[in-house]
C-alpha cells in the first residue's frame, strides 16, 4: 500500500481492507551516516581478523601441535603462533606491509598462492 496518501489509507481501513503503514522516514546527518558506516567497516574488520587468526590457530593445533616442540622459547607453541599472527596483522594494521607485499612473500618464500573462497550469499 505504499504510495497511497493518509485520506486513502482511512478510506480503505472504514471499507474494511488491512492497510499497512508506510515505513516512517528518519533524518540523519551525513556525518551520522560515516559513523554508522565506519563501525559496521571496523567490526567487520574485526570479526574477519579473528576468523582468520581463530582458523590459522585451530589448523596449527589440529595438524601441526605433534610434530611440533612444546615451546619455542619458552612460550607455549600455539600462544607463540598466536603472539606472531597478531604481530604481522599490526603491521598490516600500521601500513608497514600491504596485502599485495603480504601475497608476494607468501608465495615467493611459502609457494602458496592466497587465493579467497567466496560464500554464496
Amino acid at each position: 500500500m505504499a504510495g497511497i496518501n493518509r485520506k486513502q489509507r482511512r478510506a480503505l481501513k472504514k471499507k474494511g481492507k488491512k492497510v499497512i503503514n508506510p515505513e516512517k522516514a528518519i533524518m540523519m546527518k551525513q556525518s551520522d551516516i560515516e559513523k554508522i558506516r565506519e563501525e559496521a567497516f571496523r567490526q567487520a574488520s574485526e570479526n574477519a581478523m579473528s576468523i582468520t587468526i581463530g582458523t590459522a590457530i585451530i589448523a596449527l593445533i589440529d595438524k601441526l601441535t605433534d610434530h611440533l616442540p612444546d615451546k619455542i622459547n619458552g612460550v607455549p607453541v600455539v600462544e607463540f603462533f598466536a603472539n606472531e599472527v597478531l604481530e604481522q596483522f599490526s603491521l598490516v594494521q600500521e601500513g608497514y606491509v600491504s596485502l599485495e607485499e603480504i601475497n608476494e612473500i607468501v608465495k615467493k618464500e611459502g609457494g602458496i598462492e592466497i587465493t579467497i573462497i567466496r560464500q554464496k550469499p
